[in-house]
């Protein structure tokens, strides 16, 4: 009986967060979108009160919370700094707020999805990401938009995993974006890079519906929605019927790029202090893509 009124609230849950979601939220975030675009960016300059107000909106509808680790070092606000974090759900982007001035480096692919690429497009281009095309015939163009950034004065916020992962491991983190630490054009044309860091932070799922688990990373699927890395749409009605969802974010020490010989001895620095803390046993670290194939194939062993 417990049970069956369980799954009658888990579903009523669902079915309210779709109504309310399609017909309100979904709505009044686009016309947000607009208005940032058309008008609060290109008049007031503010790239971060209506981006954030979506954040957070987010996070309340769907019973998300970020919370700062109680060990966390201090998030750096006295240099340019290049956060990194591995990526847990699609969700992730919630947090955001929680790291001021940055820009989020994204994939430029998203861009291209029919009516919703122009839609995020419109948002991106307004609210301080960064799309990059992330493949060696664009490198010189990424990298210069994330020199520029840094050189306006924005922190730089990245998911070097590229996709999300289901928590038990860490992917292969890319190197791409620490490159601009050690180009030496970039590094000319813009004097921030020159003393700017690198900070690790680290997501882990401290509750689902109360239930404490931030050890036990098997138990993380309604968040990470593993199982629908391919089906944002079957991924959002699992998440619908959550009642709540804490995530633990841990902020790191920093890491200067001086210390290192190359953007690969930095990013895999960052990549040692971030699976040290979530996957400790981890022995093979996968690619993206060979992560992509494990989920088409369903194969989550480690």
């Amino acid at each position: 009986m417990k049970e069956e009124r369980g799954a009658m609230r888990r579903f009523f849950r669902s079915l309210f967060r779709h109504v309310f979601g399609y017909l309100v939220f979904l709505p009044t975030f686009v016309i947000l979108i607009i208005f940032q675009a058309l008008v609060v960016k290109p008049i007031f300059k503010n790239q971060t009160t209506i981006p954030y107000l979506i954040y957070r909106s987010c996070g309340r509808f769907f019973g998300i919370r970020f919370e700062f680790n109680k060990n966390c070092a201090p998030v750096a606000d006295d240099k340019i700094t290049l956060f990194t974090a591995n990526h847990l759900a699609r969700f992730d982007f919630i947090m955001l707020d929680m790291f001021p001035n940055s820009a989020v480096m994204m994939d430029a692919k998203i861009l291209k999805i029919p009516v919703w690429g122009t839609i995020i497009k419109l948002f991106t281009s307004s609210s301080g990401f960064v799309a990059t095309q992330q493949n060696t015939a664009h490198k010189v163009g990424d990298l210069t938009q994330l020199g520029h950034a840094a050189q306006e004065g924005r922190n730089i916020f990245v998911f070097p995993e590229g996709i999300q992962s289901d928590g038990r491991r860490v992917l292969r983190f890319s190197q791409g974006s620490a490159e601009i630490f050690y180009d030496a054009d970039l590094l000319a044309k813009y004097p921030a890079l020159q003393t700017a860091q690198l900070q690790p932070v680290v997501l882990r799922v401290k509750t689902i519906d109360g239930e404490y688990m931030l050890d036990q990373p098997a138990k993380w699927e309604p968040y990470t929605l593993t199982h629908q890395l391919t089906n944002p749409i079957a991924a959002l009605s699992c998440l619908s019927m959550v009642r709540s969802i804490v995530v633990d974010t841990l902020i790191c020490a920093p890491l200067d790029p001086r210390d290192f010989d190359s953007a690969a001895d930095l990013i895999n620095a960052a990549h040692a202090v971030t699976s040290a803390i979530i996957a400790p046993e981890q022995t093979e670290t996968l690619t993206r893509r060979q992560w992509v194939e494990r989920v088409a194939a369903k194969d989550f062993a480690l």
